[in-house]
Protein backbone atom coordinates (compact mmCIF):
# COMPACT_ATOMS: atom_id res chain seq x y z
CA UNK A 1 0.00 0.00 0.00
CA UNK A 2 1.31 3.41 -0.98
CA UNK A 3 0.76 6.43 1.28
CA UNK A 4 -1.45 8.19 -1.30
CA UNK A 5 -3.77 5.16 -1.36
CA UNK A 6 -5.47 6.52 1.75
CA UNK A 7 -6.56 9.82 0.21
CA UNK A 8 -10.15 8.81 0.96
CA UNK A 9 -9.49 8.55 4.69
CA UNK A 10 -7.39 11.73 4.68
CA UNK A 11 -10.27 13.69 3.14
CA UNK A 12 -12.65 12.37 5.78
CA UNK A 13 -10.19 13.35 8.53
CA UNK A 14 -9.78 16.87 7.13
CA UNK A 15 -13.52 17.33 6.71
CA UNK A 16 -14.11 16.15 10.26
CA UNK A 17 -11.51 18.60 11.54
CA UNK A 18 -13.25 21.41 9.61
CA UNK A 19 -16.61 20.41 11.11
CA UNK A 20 -18.38 20.33 7.74
CA UNK A 21 -20.91 17.89 6.38
CA UNK A 22 -20.34 16.12 3.11
CA UNK A 23 -23.15 18.13 1.51
CA UNK A 24 -21.76 21.48 2.68
CA UNK A 25 -18.22 20.58 1.61
CA UNK A 26 -19.46 19.45 -1.81
CA UNK A 27 -21.51 22.61 -2.32
CA UNK A 28 -18.61 24.91 -1.41
CA UNK A 29 -16.12 22.94 -3.53
CA UNK A 30 -18.54 22.95 -6.47
CA UNK A 31 -18.80 19.17 -6.77
CA UNK A 32 -21.81 16.96 -6.33
CA UNK A 33 -22.34 15.26 -2.96
CA UNK A 34 -22.24 11.93 -4.81
CA UNK A 35 -18.82 12.77 -6.26
CA UNK A 36 -17.43 13.79 -2.87
CA UNK A 37 -18.83 10.57 -1.43
CA UNK A 38 -16.94 8.61 -4.09
CA UNK A 39 -13.72 10.46 -3.21
CA UNK A 40 -14.22 9.78 0.49
CA UNK A 41 -15.05 6.12 -0.07
CA UNK A 42 -12.00 5.57 -2.29
CA UNK A 43 -14.04 4.71 -5.38
CA UNK A 44 -12.57 7.66 -7.30
CA UNK A 45 -9.73 10.13 -6.93
CA UNK A 46 -10.27 13.83 -7.47
CA UNK A 47 -8.54 15.76 -10.22
CA UNK A 48 -5.81 18.07 -8.91
CA UNK A 49 -8.02 21.15 -9.43
CA UNK A 50 -10.87 19.53 -7.52
CA UNK A 51 -8.57 18.41 -4.73
CA UNK A 52 -7.27 21.96 -4.43
CA UNK A 53 -10.85 23.32 -4.18
CA UNK A 54 -11.70 20.78 -1.51
CA UNK A 55 -8.58 21.67 0.48
CA UNK A 56 -9.48 25.37 0.31
CA UNK A 57 -13.02 24.64 1.54
CA UNK A 58 -11.57 22.58 4.39
CA UNK A 59 -9.17 25.41 5.26
CA UNK A 60 -6.28 23.01 4.64
CA UNK A 61 -3.14 22.86 2.54
CA UNK A 62 -0.84 20.17 1.16
CA UNK A 63 0.99 19.85 4.47
CA UNK A 64 -2.31 19.16 6.25
CA UNK A 65 -3.16 16.62 3.56
CA UNK A 66 0.25 14.93 3.94
CA UNK A 67 -0.22 14.77 7.72
CA UNK A 68 -3.66 13.21 7.31
CA UNK A 69 -2.31 10.74 4.76
CA UNK A 70 0.37 9.84 7.27
CA UNK A 71 -2.26 9.35 10.00
CA UNK A 72 -4.46 7.28 7.69
CA UNK A 73 -1.49 5.17 6.61
CA UNK A 74 -0.58 4.52 10.23
CA UNK A 75 -4.18 3.48 10.99
CA UNK A 76 -4.30 1.06 8.10
CA UNK A 77 -0.78 -0.31 7.85
CA UNK A 78 1.65 0.62 10.56
CA UNK A 79 -0.39 -0.24 13.64
CA UNK A 80 -1.50 -3.72 12.47
CA UNK A 81 2.02 -4.50 11.22
CA UNK A 82 3.62 -3.47 14.51
CA UNK A 83 1.05 -5.53 16.41
CA UNK A 84 1.76 -8.55 14.19
CA UNK A 85 5.50 -8.13 14.71
CA UNK A 86 5.05 -7.89 18.45
CA UNK A 87 2.92 -11.03 18.50
CA UNK A 88 5.37 -13.02 16.38
CA UNK A 89 8.45 -12.19 18.48
CA UNK A 90 9.64 -15.41 20.16
CA UNK A 91 9.05 -15.44 23.92
CA UNK A 92 12.12 -14.45 25.86
CA UNK A 93 13.64 -12.79 22.80
CA UNK A 94 11.94 -9.41 22.97
CA UNK A 95 13.99 -6.40 22.00
CA UNK A 96 15.51 -4.23 24.62
CA UNK A 97 13.62 -0.92 25.00
CA UNK A 98 16.54 1.08 23.58
CA UNK A 99 16.73 -1.17 20.51
CA UNK A 100 12.98 -0.90 19.97
CA UNK A 101 13.11 2.90 20.29
CA UNK A 102 15.99 3.11 17.80
CA UNK A 103 14.15 0.88 15.32
CA UNK A 104 10.98 2.94 15.73
CA UNK A 105 12.92 6.20 15.24
CA UNK A 106 14.50 4.86 12.04
CA UNK A 107 11.12 3.73 10.71
CA UNK A 108 9.53 7.07 11.57
CA UNK A 109 12.39 8.89 9.82
CA UNK A 110 11.87 6.79 6.69
CA UNK A 111 8.13 7.44 6.82
CA UNK A 112 8.63 11.18 7.27
CA UNK A 113 11.02 11.29 4.33
CA UNK A 114 8.49 9.44 2.20
CA UNK A 115 5.71 11.85 3.11
CA UNK A 116 7.95 14.87 2.55
CA UNK A 117 8.58 13.53 -0.96
CA UNK A 118 4.85 13.07 -1.43
CA UNK A 119 4.18 16.66 -0.32
CA UNK A 120 6.80 18.02 -2.74
CA UNK A 121 5.36 15.92 -5.58
CA UNK A 122 1.86 17.22 -4.86
CA UNK A 123 3.11 20.80 -4.78
CA UNK A 124 4.96 20.27 -8.08
CA UNK A 125 1.83 18.75 -9.61
CA UNK A 126 -0.25 21.76 -8.59
CA UNK A 127 2.34 24.16 -10.04
CA UNK A 128 2.54 22.21 -13.31
CA UNK A 129 -1.25 21.98 -13.54
CA UNK A 130 -1.66 25.73 -12.92
CA UNK A 131 0.91 26.41 -15.66
CA UNK A 132 -1.24 24.55 -18.16
CA UNK A 133 -4.34 26.56 -17.24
Amino acid sequence: MQPFDRLDRALVLLRGRAGLTQAETARRAEVTPAMLSEYESGKRRPHVDTLEKILVVLDSDLHDLANCLRAAWREEVAAPRLTTEALTQPRGRLEEPDQARQRAARALGELTTSFDSLTRALEDLLVIDRGRG
